[in-house]
C-alpha cells in the first residue's frame, strides 16, 4: 500500500513535470522571439569650401600665385597704367563663392606694404560691387561683409599716390622714386574667410 502510494505520488509528480515541460516548450514556441540584425551606412555630402578670389582657388594656400592688377586710366598729363605723383586708381578684389556650400564673413585689410618704396601710396575708399552699386565708402579699416553661397562679391579698392601738403615725401622724395630702377610701389591686401555658424 505504501509503493502504490509512493507509486501514485512518483506518478502525479513526473505527470506535473512532464505537462509543466510540455507547457514551456509550447509557450517557447508560441511565443518564440526572432532576431536579426543588419548594418547600413549613410553616406553625407560634406559641404564644399572652394572660395575663388580673383578667379584663383584659395584652397590650400596662404598667397594667391598672381598679382593683383590695378588700373590706372591715365590723363592729358600721366599714361595709362601707370603710377606717379598724385595720380589714383583702383584694383578689384571678386570672391567667388559658386564653388562654396556654406555663407561665410570675409574681411579684408588693405595696407601699403613694408617693401613698396612709395610711403605715400594710400588706400582711400572702396565699393561693394561697383556693377551694381556707386556709393563709395571711405576706408578707415578692413572691409568686412558678408557673402551666401553661390554669391560673387566684387570689391573695388581705390588707391593713391598722396602728393598734397600731408604727404610723406616731398618732391625730391618722390622724383628719386620715379627714377629708381628698383621702385616698387605694392599694396598688401590680407583676406580672412570665416563660415558663419548657425546659432
Amino acid at each position: 500500500m505504501i509503493f502504490i502510494f509512493i507509486l501514485k505520488n512518483n506518478i502525479k509528480l513526473i505527470s506535473i513535470i512532464f505537462i509543466l515541460i510540455s507547457f514551456i516548450y509550447i509557450g517557447n514556441l508560441t511565443y518564440s522571439k526572432y532576431k536579426d540584425q543588419v548594418n547600413g551606412t549613410t553616406n553625407i555630402k560634406i559641404a564644399s569650401w572652394n572660395i575663388i578670389v580673383n578667379s584663383e582657388s584659395i584652397a590650400g594656400k596662404n598667397s594667391l600665385a598672381s598679382d593683383i592688377e590695378p588700373v590706372f586710366t591715365g590723363n592729358e598729363y600721366v599714361s595709362e597704367g601707370v603710377l606717379a605723383p598724385g595720380v589714383s586708381g583702383y584694383y578689384d578684389i571678386t570672391i567667388d563663392a559658386t564653388n562654396v556650400d556654406v555663407s561665410f564673413s570675409y574681411s579684408i585689410t588693405c595696407s601699403n606694404s613694408v617693401e613698396s618704396t612709395i610711403d605715400d601710396l594710400i588706400i582711400t575708399d572702396y565699393i561693394v560691387n561697383p556693377d551694381v552699386n556707386s556709393t563709395t565708402t571711405s576706408y578707415t579699416g578692413p572691409i568686412t561683409g558678408t557673402a551666401s553661397y553661390n554669391d560673387i562679391i566684387k570689391i573695388r579698392v581705390y588707391i593713391k599716390w598722396n602728393d598734397d601738403e600731408l604727404a610723406s615725401m616731398n618732391n625730391l622724395a618722390d622724383t628719386d622714386a620715379i627714377l629708381d630702377a628698383n621702385a616698387k610701389a605694392l599694396i598688401t591686401n590680407v583676406i580672412t574667410f570665416n563660415q558663419i555658424k548657425n546659432s
